[in-house]
């Protein structure tokens, strides 16, 4: 009884039959004669180099997915760290701000502190002895002391408003010497 390959049979027993092999070593050709194997070994070359070309492909689309995959690891990276270093410039920022709205608040404290400080150091006793020692002042007699009423409405009269200006009769007496 001869085997026969089966077609349908998805693993092919028959390279392991032993008359088989003596039949290959009697026909190396495998019954296709010389220019079918020719023809045969050109369509498996082309065959291969399709495969090859596919292969090459195929690792050349894997290796710029795995580029474009570390780019884009790269640029979320970059992006998470400045993210985190504006957040923390942030934070640094604010707490500056803080500081220095306590140190404002402290100095106006101060501010008024010295403010006070100096209204109370003012003594018109001394004021009044140091004018009349140091400055050569006298106090007004009662003769001297004119009080004005303002209970009365304000108001003001303007002489010579003909346009010459407050220094006029200075120009008039200076022209008139020469």
């Amino acid at each position: 009884m001869e085997m026969m390959p089966r077609t349908d049979v998805g693993i092919d027993l028959s390279r392991f039959d032993p008359r088989s092999r003596i039949q290959e070593q009697a026909d190396p050709t495998g019954g296709m004669g010389f220019e079918g194997l020719y023809a045969h070994s050109s369509a498996v070359k082309r065959r291969n180099a399709r495969d090859l070309a596919r292969a090459r492909m195929k690792k050349l689309a894997r290796s710029q997915l795995f580029l474009a995959s570390l780019v884009g690891v790269l640029l979320t990276v970059t992006m998470l760290f400045g993210v985190v270093f504006s957040t923390m410039q942030l934070s640094a920022l604010t707490a500056d701000a803080t500081r220095i709205r306590r140190q404002i608040s402290a100095l106006s404290g101060q501010e008024a502190n010295l403010r006070a400080q100096v209204e109370n150091r003012i003594d018109l006793a001394e004021i009044e002895q140091f004018a009349i020692q140091e400055l050569g002042m006298m106090k007004p007699r009662g003769e001297q002391i004119v009080y004005v009423d303002t209970s009365s409405g304000d108001f003001a009269v303007v002489h010579g408003q003909d346009g010459a200006g407050p220094f006029a009769g200075l120009w008039r007496m200076l022209a008139s010497l020469f």
